[in-house]
């Protein structure tokens, strides 16, 4: 990817954003796109985390234009040419932001990212080389953070993300959580659900009774088109109850109780012949949006393991394959986001 000059755009992440890990690192962005953590919740005050100086710092390389904390090759909305020019932002906190050059922040994140659960109930080889499930004195501590999180930084928030880092329906803590909160004493958060799908039944959607009309937008990660593929790739699936509950959600998009529906596809060396299948499947589900990224190593391969994984390099012994894959023209349909994959596509 050639070197982009982004001093002209605007990220509205690190302004709005605040995820909190399972260290109790926090971060105003992916730290898959941007690894700089700003403090840590379990050490610090809630907005003494988001005015650190390493935010301010953060903040301040994106209002330069230098975007200098960016792994811009990683980042999705980088790589797509998605980042708005400052001069297009408009939501005025925002706005003011820009013109007033501020990076100390007023107000608190508009958007909640819960990652510190790491629970699920698959273990997928490109994520993770066990199960996890947290239970005992962890546990204790993960909800402690959490009754600390939802305390002190609720004020302002407009979204809220369970979960980037395992699976809601599978753990303890976010499935206690999801069925505490309330639509009517939080009628401006909305909840954004990001899942494996396979324990996304009725009787799960429910349970969550008094949130579920606040959950609006549903990320899905499979992975795969074929059972086959599944089986290795998502270690633990089952394909035929994950196309099951797949139906069940498409039928909450389709009364317009979700308002958003994305399957993502994280592309290795695995499973990488079956992306126009794969919008396929998303196009038969009625979904919004099929999303694909890159792989990355999470410490889950070693620097050989990972190579054989990454066909999306040049130097993979498979890429001119990879790139023969793009030729499709299903690519070009308007669900499709590559992502920081964009680059490969034909022009």
């Amino acid at each position: 990817m050639t070197e982009k000059d982004l001093k002209q755009h605007f990220c509205k992440k690190p302004f709005e954003f605040f995820e909190v890990s399972s260290s109790g690192n926090a971060f105003c962005c992916c730290p898959g796109w941007l690894p700089k953590p700003i403090g840590n919740l379990q050490a610090n005050g809630f907005m003494e985390v988001w005015n650190s100086d390493t935010a301010q710092d953060i903040r301040a390389s994106i209002l330069d234009g230098s975007f200098k904390y960016c792994r811009a090759q990683e980042c999705p909305l980088i790589g797509s040419d998605s980042l708005p020019y400052k001069k297009d932002v408009s939501e005025p906190y925002l706005k003011e932001a820009i013109t007033t050059k501020a990076t100390v922040l007023k107000y608190k994140p508009k958007i909640l990212n819960l990652a510190y659960d790491r629970t699920c109930n698959l273990s997928c080889p490109s994520c993770r080389t066990k199960p996890i499930v947290i239970k005992g004195k962890e546990y204790d501590a993960k909800q402690q953070l959490q009754e600390r999180l939802l305390a002190d930084g609720l004020d302002d928030a407009r979204k809220m993300i369970v979960t980037g880092s395992g699976d809601p329906f599978a753990s303890k803590l976010y499935q206690s959580l999801l069925k505490q909160l309330d639509s009517s004493q939080y009628p401006q958060l909305k909840i954004h659900l990001m899942t494996n799908g396979l324990l996304f039944t009725k009787q799960a959607w429910e349970n969550w009774h008094k949130i579920n009309k606040s959950i609006k937008t549903v990320q899905i990660s499979i992975d795969a088109a074929s059972e086959a593929t599944y089986r290795i790739v998502r270690r633990g699936g089952d394909f035929q109850s994950l196309l099951i509950n797949l139906e069940f959600i498409s039928s909450l998009r389709r009364k317009n109780i979700l308002d958003f529906v994305s399957l993502e596809f994280v592309v290795q060396q695995k499973n990488y012949r079956e992306m126009a299948r794969f919008i396929k499947l998303g196009k038969y589900f009625d979904v919004d949006r099929v999303a694909f990224t890159k792989i990355r190593n999470w410490n889950t391969f070693s620097s050989d393991e990972f190579e054989l994984q990454t066909v999306h390099s040049p130097q993979h012994p498979e890429h001119s394959q990879f790139l023969d894959v793009f030729k499709d023209p299903i690519f070009k349909d308007p669900i499709v986001f590559l992502g920081n994959l964009q680059e490969f596509l034909p022009r």
